[in-house]
């Protein structure tokens, strides 16, 4: 599993029964496959998460099922974004040689 350093050297400091509170979704991974293996890691390990900006937490079915979905529409909404990034510099690159832009 690949993992951002910052997220990888928290979760070697984690232990079994250790509770993993995050603010955000998209803060523990880019794509919904990151997310899923890091939530099997972290049940493997008897690790519960908790996501305090939609107060989920993974230690009920619910709150499983809950995850799996939200990692979906996280990722959906990354590649939202991107694309409008994309897209917003190819139309200033598109306007600057069109001489369009002041």
């Amino acid at each position: 599993m690949k993992r951002v350093k910052r997220v990888s050297s928290c979760l070697d400091y984690l232990r079994e029964g250790d509770i993993l509170v995050i603010y955000k979704l998209d803060r523990l991974g880019r794509t919904t496959k990151q997310l899923i293996e890091l939530s099997q890691w972290l049940e493997e390990n008897n690790i519960d998460l908790h996501i305090i900006d939609m107060n989920v937490s993974t230690k009920d079915a619910m709150g499983k099922m809950f995850f799996t979905m939200m990692s979906a529409f996280s990722e959906l909404e990354a590649n939202r974004f991107c694309c409008k990034v994309t897209f917003k510099r190819y139309t200033i690159k598109l306007t600057k040689t069109r001489r369009f832009y002041q």
